[in-house]
Formats: C-alpha cells, sequence, structure tokens
C-alpha cells in the first residue's frame, strides 16, 4: 500500500475520478460496516469506479 487516505466524500464520482488516475490507484477499498452489508450501496460505489480500478466493500 503506497497511499492511504480517509474520505467521506467518496460518494462523489468526482472525487474517485479526479484522484484514481493522476496517482496511479490501482484498488480503492471502502471500509464500512454499513456498506459492505448493503449490495445496493455497493452496486452504486462500485459504479462511481473507474474502469480498470478493482473495488472492494469490507467492513
Amino acid at each position: 500500500m503506497r497511499i492511504l487516505r480517509v474520505d467521506d466524500r467518496f460518494i462523489h464520482g468526482q472525487v474517485v475520478a479526479g484522484w484514481a488516475r493522476p496517482l496511479g490507484i490501482k484498488s480503492l477499498i471502502i471500509a464500512s460496516d454499513d456498506i459492505s452489508k448493503d449490495e445496493w450501496a455497493c452496486n452504486a460505489y462500485r459504479l462511481a469506479v473507474p474502469e480498470g480500478i478493482e473495488f472492494s466493500p469490507e467492513s
């Protein structure tokens, strides 16, 4: 792990797109008990992740 960012603004796809590509991010992890248990929320967050970047919701 090279970069760890704690940011509650992840819900905005612009933040993800703005940070992920310029920093060469290969995977994003959301650490949230609520989100990891909610299939709809997981799918919504997954849609915000740019193509080619791995997404993992964890609790």
